[in-house]
């Protein structure tokens, strides 16, 4: 019972989730922690989570540098274009319209260099508009950081008034669309659904099925959250809207301050840390043990940076073992900096002085938008060269080449991988016309096809004419039946969405029981242990027919 036990854990609940790593393309240092998780199963946000970025200077709920999934904000402009910044600190997702016009960025583009004018900036000649003008239509980002710079100062208004039902669209992460509405603006990707005010706050996050969550707003300060069944969690904060306490029905985390900086957090485990800063706010140290007896040594990750960039250089792990970051510069032809061709090298030292060095060289282009992205990596592990060249539009690799081992790819007219091609392995793949969801794949262990209802969700997967399983949900989404070729599975679930009971018709049953977290506290059967076998056997069934060759269907 132990085997189903430990596979009913890894299926049914989510752990508590910590990781830190570096952005070896612009030398970010991110952490992140879970601080409370809720026990529902109709909330959008189970996991109440937060991450640190070094180069993120964004001030959030959880202060400088730290951002969350509830602070997705949305930053429309007046030349058409939205951008997306998810998790308040994080990576930035750009929307595009067939209503943005030439004429609308010229229009931004003379406000700009008009404020500009105004607050001194640039000097009033032509020699000076001329630059700034050239500057504004070839770097998009500036463009962008200068319009969010006279919003922030009250100068000009951050509401665009843009028409309803116009639409945009990404295909950064996956493919996503984006819809003016009333009441502000929806995005969609696949099923998930997140609703923006006017003012750019993410207030409700749709992940179907009956999984939502509304986010309410006290005075500008964050409140509670409401979920689909009803229940809450309510936030506290300071005088500077930052988080001090989140509160379920059964759990509390807490968080202390020091000017604009986080010091301390308790997650609702019972884990406490402490954060320490320099003066740019860069993350230096993380004490896993700030509370401890007197005599027990102190237990830390430290950080440093290069002192004029804040780019990572250093970190030493709780076990002392050192890695190291140095970023390499080119130059072009005319001797000046190549800002579109620059390297990191990491080397690691392990306890005996033992070091290891991988090298990564970046190229970047630049779209006709003056958009830049990721042209090409070429990298050097373990001796081992591999060069991936990536598409403008999808953001995807098209061609990887390692060790002269060449694999290419293939995307739609909606940057979904439709084909994957090496000597010695091929993977073709069709999708739903409107789920965008993968209905056909062929690879070298066979064909399998997949059918969906109109949530999305996967009611029938075959292999190769043979193999195959059906799956029938209720209201909630959640499966009800599982049949196969030889059985059929049963599921009966509590009054926060988990199974409590797996029933094999003509066989036996399993029940599952809970504690008050709403985690795995037994799993039992009358049955004996033959009951258990057949149940983990079907679920490794439905898992090898539905990722096949590794292919991800966001189930």
């Amino acid at each position: 019972m132990k085997k189903l036990k430990f596979f009913l854990v890894l299926i049914l609940i989510q752990s508590t989730v910590l990781f830190a790593g570096v952005n070896l393309k612009n030398g970010n240092f991110y952490v992140s922690y879970t601080d409370l998780q809720q026990t529902t199963q109709y909330s959008a946000y189970q996991d109440l989570s937060r991450t640190y970025n070094s180069k993120a200077t964004k001030i959030g709920l959880f202060g400088y540098g730290w951002g969350s999934k509830l602070e997705t904000k949305l930053t429309a402009y007046p030349d058409g274009s939205v951008v997306i910044t998810e998790y308040g600190a994080g990576g930035q997702t750009y929307y595009k319209s067939i209503l943005m016009t030439n004429d609308l960025l010229e229009m931004m583009i003379d406000e700009l260099i008009e404020l500009s004018l105004e607050e001194n900036t640039i000097s009033n000649s032509p020699n000076a508009i001329i630059k700034e003008r050239d500057k504004l239509v070839k770097n998009v980002d500036y463009r962008r950081k200068q319009w969010g710079k006279f919003v922030e100062k009250g100068l000009i208004e951050g509401i665009m008034d843009f028409p309803d039902g116009m639409e945009w669209e990404s295909y950064q992460h996956g493919n996503q669309q984006l819809v003016k509405i009333a009441q502000g603006y929806v995005r969609t990707t696949g099923n998930k659904i997140e609703t923006f005010d006017l003012a750019g706050n993410l207030v409700k996050y749709d992940k179907g099925n009956g999984v939502w969550s509304i986010v309410e707003y006290i005075n500008n300060h964050i409140s509670k959250i409401i979920n689909a069944d009803g229940s809450e969690l309510q936030f506290t904060t300071n005088d500077d809207g930052f988080i001090t306490e989140i509160k379920s029905s059964l759990d509390v985390a807490k968080f202390k301050y020091d000017g604009k900086d986080l010091i301390y957090s308790l997650d609702a485990a019972g884990n406490q840390y402490a954060f320490k800063y320099d003066e740019r706010h860069n993350l230096t140290k993380i004490v896993y043990n700030p509370v401890r007896l007197k005599g027990m040594a102190e237990d830390a990750m430290h950080m440093v940076y290069e002192p004029k960039s804040s780019w990572i250089s250093k970190i030493t792990d709780r076990d002392g073992d050192i890695t190291e970051y140095t970023y390499g510069v080119f130059y072009k032809e005319d001797g000046s900096k190549d800002n579109e061709h620059y390297s990191t090298k990491v080397t690691r030292i392990d306890e005996y002085g033992d070091k290891n060095t991988n090298s990564y060289e970046y190229f970047i282009g630049i779209k006709e938008n003056s958009e830049r992205y990721t042209k090409k990596i070429i990298t050097t592990i373990r001796g081992i060269v591999t060069e991936t060249t990536y598409d403008e539009l999808c953001s995807s690799p098209i061609e990887i080449i390692r060790s002269n081992r060449k694999t290419t790819f293939k995307y739609n007219n909606r940057c979904l991988l439709i084909e994957k091609f090496s000597a010695s392995d091929s993977i073709y793949m069709k999708y739903h016309p409107t789920l965008e969801k993968l209905n056909y794949v062929k690879n070298y262990n066979g064909e399998y096809i997949f059918e969906y209802n109109d949530n999305g969700n996967l009611t029938f997967a075959q292999k190769n004419e043979e193999t195959w399983v059906k799956l029938i949900y209720n209201n909630e989404g959640k499966i009800t039946e599982m049949q196969q070729e030889d059985k059929v599975l049963v599921f009966k679930y509590n009054n926060i969405g988990k199974p409590i009971k797996i029933e094999i018709k003509d066989v036996g049953a399993i029940n599952v029981t809970y504690d008050e977290y709403g985690e795995i506290e037994n799993v039992s059967s009358d049955d004996g242990h033959k009951t258990a076998l057949i149940v983990t056997q079907a679920f490794q069934n439905l898992l090898a027919l539905v990722k096949p060759a590794g292919v991800n269907l966001n189930m």
